[in-house]
């Protein structure tokens, strides 16, 4: 009887159906599944390297087929990777254009560089022991004496100047950006003339040693206002954009 039994169960095993066991899913095999017949770890790979499909083999056309087959991280990433390659073409399309086309145009070339006359003639003050000193120079601006005579006879010429250029040209969307920017220049490197104003009228010695000092200031900062001037009406009638030191960071905020 019990081998009979035994036989029965044995026939009877070999007839019931074969239950599917389950496996675990080696962690290489995942890491290795392919994704538009290509391995995920390559797509990974290509994007977090930021270096396209091209350089791993993978092509346009195949990253279009296989895109909706990513994870929904993979997605994310190469959206904020798509968004900062944007962003960052704008930034450097607003860095680069001149004017509101590829060029600058006679008219906005001469607009920029006439705000740079403000600064100028606000600190010509302090050339007056330069051109003691080298007399040559003085008959070098000679032309620029007659409008700087009407400047400095004219009432509160400085004030209607300074806030002209500020609220008429640089708060202004109708001139381009090259304008604004260099009127923009203009008027920080006016501001900063206050600094020697103040030196001058908390400093005034009448001889030594502090007299040569306060000649050397004075002379230095005539120097910077026409090396300024000079760099910056010759970059605005060549249509270049010059960028002054001190200046510019602040004037860029500002557009």
């Amino acid at each position: 009887m019990m081998a009979m039994a035994s036989s029965a169960l044995g026939s009877s095993s070999l007839l019931l159906p074969n239950r599917p066991q389950r496996y675990a899913t080696p962690r290489s095999s995942v890491n290795q599944s392919t994704v538009g017949g290509f391995s995920r770890l390559q797509v990974r790979a290509a994007l977090r390297s930021g270096q396209g499909f091209e350089s791993s083999k993978l092509g346009v056309s195949s990253f279009g087929k296989s895109l909706p087959q990513l994870t929904q991280s993979e997605r994310a990433f190469s959206g904020v990777r798509r968004e900062e390659e944007a962003d960052s073409g704008r930034r450097l399309d607003v860095r680069a254009q001149a004017g509101r086309g590829d060029s600058v145009n006679a008219a906005e070339r001469v607009v920029a560089a006439l705000g740079y006359f403000l600064p100028l003639f606000d600190g010509i003050q302090y050339g007056r022991y330069f051109f003691l000193q080298f007399p040559v120079a003085e008959r070098l601006i000679a032309p620029l004496f007659p409008l700087l005579s009407a400047y400095k006879g004219f009432p509160f010429s400085n004030f209607i100047a300074f806030f002209g250029l500020y609220l008429a040209v640089v708060r202004n969307p109708n001139f381009s950006r090259y304008v604004r920017f260099n009127t923009m220049q203009a008027v920080v490197l006016d501001v900063l003339l206050i600094f020697p104003t103040l030196v001058e009228r908390t400093f005034t010695p009448r001889g030594g040693i502090g007299f040569e000092l306060l000649v050397i200031f004075y002379n230095s900062v005539f120097l910077f206002l026409v090396a300024c001037f000079l760099f910056g009406v010759v970059s605005c009638i060549l249509g270049k954009t010059p960028r002054l030191p001190l200046v510019a960071e602040a004037a860029d905020q500002q557009v």
